[in-house]
């Protein structure tokens, strides 16, 4: 019924109808999946809702009349709710077909609607691309989604850092101390010292302790990815002290100070390992130069050697 009326009728009183049936559909369709559960029967009712929102979603869309334009402006509000709906039912490739709407030229301009409704957007759209590993694109939309969330919406903007801080690491970029403790973020800080010193037994300690927690928060994949710049760190800094030991062959280093080093920290490889993780590091671009498997050594280039993490592939090939 509601749906016509906002199809038929004229008037901009409709909107704040729309939300409040969008949000409350959301509402008790989870809390009967809940009832459902504990029931032990199939939850669905989720997905029943979003089966509804889409037909919202359209209906909003194609909003005829003088007062078009405010119809319009409900659509994002049904965008964010639907993509929160598909994120709890993994099914993120719904969450695309509602991007490109909103990118397209029948979608009212992005500035038009409300700024926490952006903020929202924004936060999904960061979260998609890091599950599709575009993280130069999540980082963009995660920072917008920092930058404008109210200042005093300590909540959602922890919310956001919990999947920023983590890109921004893949990217290079170390959050400072006061950044972390200001919003609550400790678990991430073992990590940040792992990267900065290159210590691989605290990152592997770290990972293995906060494991189920990273998991439940959907960083854990993310997080495991800063492994390797972990190792390029330490590789970094056995490459500084070969070089004042040996100028004359400071792009030539033995493979086994890099595992004499490991050792030191308590990681042990044996040298196929090594050899592993050095083949790693330039295949995905952390390191340029190549390895000589017959004399045990790495070459690196003698200009930029570790160029910037920006640059390294940070994708799964």
């Amino acid at each position: 019924a509601l749906l016509q009326v906002f199809r038929e009728d004229p008037g901009a009183w409709v909107v704040a109808p729309m939300h409040s049936v969008v949000h409350n559909l959301s509402s008790v369709a989870q809390a009967a999946d809940q009832e459902l559960r504990q029931a032990g029967q199939r939850p669905d009712k989720l997905g029943d809702c979003g089966d509804q929102l889409r037909k919202c979603f359209s209906v909003s869309l194609q909003a005829p009349g003088k007062h078009d334009i405010e119809k319009k402006l409900a659509a994002l509000d049904i965008v964010n709710v639907s993509i929160k709906i598909y994120f709890r039912l993994n099914t993120l490739r719904l969450c695309k077909n509602l991007m490109r709407t909103v990118d397209s030229r029948q979608f009212a301009a992005f500035d038009a609607f409300p700024m926490s409704q952006r903020v929202t957007y924004k936060f999904y759209v960061g979260r998609l691309a890091v599950f599709d590993e575009k993280y130069v694109q999540a980082q963009d939309s995660l920072e917008y989604a920092l930058h404008h969330c109210h200042k005093d919406a300590h909540r959602n903007k922890a919310l956001i850092l919990k999947y920023l801080v983590p890109v921004q690491l893949l990217l290079g970029r170390l959050p400072s101390p006061a950044l972390v403790a200001a919003h609550g973020l400790q678990q991430y800080e073992p990590i940040i010292i792992a990267m900065r010193n290159g210590d691989i037994k605290l990152f592997n300690d770290i990972m293995d302790a906060q494991q189920f927690r990273f998991i439940q928060e959907g960083t854990y994949l993310l997080l495991e990815k800063l492994r390797y710049a972990a190792y390029r760190r330490l590789l970094r800094k056995v490459c500084g002290v070969h070089a004042e030991m040996e100028p004359h062959k400071r792009t030539q280093i033995p493979l086994p100070q890099f595992q004499a080093a490991l050792a030191f920290q308590g990681v042990e490889l044996d040298m196929d390992e090594v050899e592993c993780v050095a083949a790693n590091l330039i295949f995905r671009k952390y390191i340029r130069g190549y390895l000589s498997h017959a004399h045990k050594v790495l070459v690196v280039a003698k200009n930029e050697p570790f160029p910037p993490l920006r640059s390294a592939a940070l994708a799964d090939l």
